[in-house]
């Protein structure tokens, strides 16, 4: 059932669960042979969260609700290799979470989402080759990850989403050949992995996590003795990013944990 007719005037409710429901079918598909069916369940998704938008475009869950549609879209079109549609997909989320954080300042959950819809622009800017619109896009999300790590430092999701935002600066910082920088990055990000998995934040099925951020380190500290260039491979950090590198995050919709807050156990 589509939202035209009848459906746009059904209950908000009902319309939202079924949102919900064509975002989780179209996240099953999204791999190798089946993006068809992806871009066509997310496609119907978006057309849900887009009647409830328009029906009440001061209802900030549903604006939100249409903000995590838009990066849905966008993650289609990027595995489709429509970069140029992701971008306007991601920007368009982008500006939806932009007036509802602007709206209400303290809202974290604003934030957050605010701060994940600045990541994927970023990470599709660099896939581009766009550095400095990557830099933008990494430094507004990096301030946004150090504001919530610093108002809460027990939230382990938080602190986590700080590692991540280091690292893409670090990443970058490599990619421009300012390998001191990246260091510098590479570092904290490497002491605050440490710090959750020695203080029992990270699940058990995840508590090799810290290697990822520990690795980088030991060759972000080779390349910066040397004083920078060549061996991207080893720091991760390839020349050139095809379309199917962007990194893709996932906003819970409804009660779903997202991929951090799966990995990370926060104490009461």
């Amino acid at each position: 059932m589509l939202p035209d007719g009848p459906a746009a005037t059904a209950d908000p409710a009902h319309l939202r669960r079924l949102g919900r429901a064509w975002i989780r079918l179209s996240d099953t598909h999204r791999v190798p042979g089946e993006l068809a069916a992806a871009e066509g369940a997310c496609r119907t998704a978006h057309r849900f969260f887009e009647v409830l938008a328009a029906a009440d475009p001061h209802n900030a869950e549903w604006q939100r609700d249409l903000s995590v549609s838009w990066n849905k879209v966008g993650d289609v079109r990027v595995a489709r290799g429509d970069l140029e549609g992701a971008r306007e997909a991601y920007e368009a989320a982008l500006a939806i979470m932009q007036r509802l954080a602007a709206a209400d300042p303290e809202n974290t959950e604003w934030q957050r989402d605010l701060s994940v819809s600045w990541d994927r622009l970023g990470d599709l800017r660099l896939a581009r080759g766009d550095l400095d619109g990557a830099q933008e896009a990494y430094e507004a999300r990096h301030a946004i990850a150090r504001r919530l790590a610093a108002a809460d430092p027990r939230n382990a999701e938080w602190q986590w989403d700080l590692v991540v935002s280091l690292s893409h600066l670090a990443g970058l910082a490599e990619r421009r050949g300012d390998p001191v920088t990246a260091l510098g990055h590479r570092q904290e990000a490497a002491r605050i992995a440490r710090a959750l998995a020695a203080t029992g934040r990270l699940a058990p099925a995840d508590a090799r996590m810290p290697a990822g951020p520990d690795r980088r380190l030991a060759a972000a500290r080779e390349l910066a003795g040397r004083g920078g260039g060549g061996d991207r491979a080893r720091l991760g950090v390839p020349g050139s990013l095809p379309a199917a590198s962007v990194r893709r995050r996932a906003e819970p919709m409804e009660d779903t944990p997202g991929l951090v807050s799966r990995r990370l156990v926060t104490p009461h």
